[in-house]
C-alpha cells in the first residue's frame, strides 16, 4: 500500500508546486490569464510546447503586449513583420537587433524596444527671431524614417525562415540608436514624432537667427503690395530649406533617423510688421513706377514728335510734287496756244 501512496503523494505535490509557481509567475509578471502563464512554464521546461508561445510585432508596436513572452521573455518565438524592427535584451543587456523574420527567443530574452520602418510625414509649427530681432513663424513639412540599410548584420543571416521578405530596409545602428537613445520625460519615453518636432523647432530658430530680415524679404518691391504673395522670396525659402536640411541630417542621426524630404510651406511675420514693410516698399514701388511712367511718357512724346515731323515732311513733299506737276501742265498749255 505504501508503494502506491508515496508516488501519488509525490505526483500531487509536484502538481501543487507547479500550480503554485504558475500563480506566482502570473502575479509577479502581471500576466492576464492563468493558462497563458501555464503555457509559458510548460514551454520553459518542455521544448516541444514552445510553438504556442510567440510574440507578434507589426506597425512599430507589439500586437500582443499582454502575452507572457512580451512581459517575461522567452522561451518562445518572435514574429516580426516587414514594417518593423526590434531590439531584444536578456538579463538587462542588449542581445540582438532583429528585422523582419521569424526568430527563436532564448529564455528570458524579451523585447527592449520596437521601431517602425515606414516613412512618416510630419508638419511642425516653428518660430524664430531674425538677426535684427524680427519675429517670424513658419510651417516645416518633413518626411523622415529610420536610417536605411548599408550592410547586413549576422543576426539577419541566422534567421531560420525565409518566408518573410523585408520590403523596408534599416541599419543595425539606426534601430539601436532609435531604441537606446530615446529620452525619458516625466517617467515615460518620448515618441519619435516629439523628438523630430523639438529638433526641427530648435534648428529652425537657429537658421532664422543667422539671417537678417532684409535678406529674407522679396527683392522686388512690386511683389510686396499683393495680398496673395508673401514677403519672403522663393529664393530665400530654398536657401533656408537647404540649411535646415543639412543641419537636421546630422543631428537626427544620433536618434537613428534620416530625412527624406524637407519643405518650408509657410514663412511669414506678424500683420503689424507686414503692414509696415508693405507701406515702406509700396512707397518705393510707387516711386519706381512713377519714374518708369515718366520715362515712358517722354519716350511717347518723342515718338509723337518724330511721327509728326515725318508726316509733315511727307505732306510737304507731296504738296511740292503736286505743285510742280500743275506748273508743268500750265507751261505745256501755253506752248500749244502759241
Amino acid at each position: 500500500m505504501q508503494f502506491i501512496v508515496w508516488p501519488i503523494a509525490l505526483i500531487l505535490g509536484a502538481i501543487i508546486a507547479f500550480l503554485t509557481v504558475t500563480l506566482f509567475v502570473q502575479d509577479f509578471y502581471n500576466v492576464r490569464r492563468f493558462n497563458e502563464a501555464l503555457y509559458w512554464l510548460l514551454a520553459f521546461f518542455i521544448r516541444g510546447t514552445r510553438e504556442n508561445s510567440a510574440i507578434v510585432i507589426r506597425g512599430g508596436e507589439i500586437a500582443n503586449p499582454e502575452s507572457p513572452v512580451a512581459r517575461i521573455g522567452g522561451p518562445g518565438y518572435a514574429i516580426i513583420l516587414e514594417d518593423s524592427a526590434a531590439v531584444f535584451e536578456r538579463f538587462g543587456r542588449i542581445s540582438r537587433v532583429l528585422g523582419p523574420g521569424y526568430y527563436q527567443l532564448e529564455p528570458y530574452e524579451r523585447v527592449r524596444g520596437v521601431v517602425d520602418l515606414r516613412p512618416y510625414v510630419h508638419k511642425v509649427q516653428a518660430r524664430g527671431f531674425t538677426k535684427d530681432g524680427i519675429p517670424m513663424q513658419g510651417e516645416v513639412e518633413i518626411e523622415f524614417q529610420l536610417r536605411q540599410m548599408s550592410k547586413v548584420r549576422p543576426e539577419q543571416s541566422s534567421q531560420r525562415s525565409q518566408r518573410f521578405r523585408a520590403f523596408y530596409t534599416y541599419t543595425w545602428e539606426g534601430v539601436l540608436n532609435a531604441v537606446h537613445n530615446t529620452p525619458v520625460r516625466e517617467g515615460s519615453l518620448v515618441s519619435s514624432r516629439e523628438i523630430i518636432r523639438e529638433e526641427v523647432s530648435y534648428w529652425f530658430q537657429r537658421v532664422i537667427e543667422s539671417h537678417s530680415f532684409r535678406e529674407l524679404i522679396a527683392s522686388h518691391p512690386e511683389a510686396s503690395p499683393g495680398k496673395k504673395r508673401g514677403l519672403v522670396s522663393r529664393d530665400a525659402l530654398r536657401v533656408l530649406e537647404a540649411e535646415l536640411f543639412n543641419l537636421l541630417r546630422h543631428r537626427l542621426r544620433r536618434w537613428g533617423y534620416q530625412i527624406n524630404r524637407l519643405q518650408i510651406n509657410m514663412l511669414d511675420v506678424s500683420e503689424e510688421i507686414k503692414g509696415r514693410v508693405r507701406s515702406k516698399y509700396f512707397a518705393l514701388w510707387r516711386a519706381l513706377r512713377l519714374e518708369d511712367l515718366k520715362a515712358k511718357e517722354a519716350r511717347a512724346e518723342l515718338s509723337a514728335l518724330q511721327i509728326k515731323s515725318e508726316v509733315r515732311v511727307n505732306t510737304e513733299i507731296q504738296f511740292i510734287e503736286a505743285l510742280a506737276y500743275e506748273i508743268a501742265g500750265l507751261r505745256s498749255k501755253k506752248l500749244k496756244v502759241k
